[in-house]
């Protein structure tokens, strides 16, 4: 099977204006390699940094919401054109926001940069790399790069206020979840959860096997915050039976 090969838009001179390279990779999904002079884009406020930035993203046709898709078009002034090629829609996603940040980099020679970003956008050609990728965690919110694609931020969020993370908590509640809800949040899987907690609030080591259950980890971090007075303990542990009714954050 041959490489897919690369397009550019952007300015004629790259390298003082910036540009980007995109390429469909199949199944309607589009690579972008973007490159930004950051003293063109931000002037005086980028000296005594690095003079280029580049990023690797993935969009994915095939993951994007109806309303995520409808209001990317709207910005980009293109709701109302017809026939819309996938690559078009693509490159109005990209610009959105609405794609997965799979590479970031940052220095002085554009063109060492650039060869980091192909090489790591060939690798990703392998569906098993890809999907590893997809699941890593790209901003401070914790969310993956395949929920950051789908303007996803509440399944972060859930899982960093299972965990009793200061900052997801705060940012839950500025997003009027209740307070109770917040509190007393927990996951579907909650057995793991329930160890890893008991584990860490009665001193135990943590697991480090890579194949244990996530919610288990989240419980023991839950537990260490508890302890060190960062969060409330979990009420429905302190219930002899499950509730039928799990708080989740919508």
């Amino acid at each position: 099977m041959k490489t897919p090969k690369w397009n550019y838009t952007g300015d004629v001179n790259m390298l003082d204006y910036g540009g980007r390279n995109w390429r469909c990779v199949g199944n309607r999904q589009f690579q972008f390699i973007e490159l930004i002079n950051m003293d063109d884009a931000c002037g005086r406020d980028s000296q005594g940094h690095p003079k280029y930035n580049v990023e690797l993203r993935l969009v994915d046709l095939n993951a994007i919401s109806a309303d995520n898709l409808q209001s990317a078009l709207r910005c980009c002034g293109m709701e109302n054109e017809p026939d819309l090629t996938d690559e078009a829609t693509a490159e109005c996603l990209n610009s959105y926001g609405c794609h997965a940040p799979l590479g970031q980099w940052n220095g002085n020679n554009a063109r060492n940069l650039m060869r980091q970003a192909y090489r790591e956008a060939n690798s990703l050609l392998d569906q098993s790399a890809l999907s590893s990728a997809m699941e890593k965690t790209v901003n401070k919110l914790g969310s993956t790069a395949r929920e950051f694609m789908q303007g996803d931020i509440f399944s972060a969020m859930q899982r960093r206020c299972e965990a009793g993370n200061p900052d997801s908590r705060l940012t839950a509640k500025m997003y009027g979840i209740p307070q109770d809800v917040i509190d007393d949040t927990r996951p579907q899987d909650f057995l793991p959860y329930v160890m890893g907690y008991m584990c860490a609030m009665n001193g135990g080591t943590k697991e480090t096997d890579p194949d244990t259950s996530p919610e288990y980890f989240r419980g023991y971090e839950r537990g260490e915050n508890v302890k060190a007075g960062k969060c409330p303990a979990p009420g429905w542990i302190k219930q002899a039976q499950p509730s039928n009714v799990t708080p989740k954050i919508p």
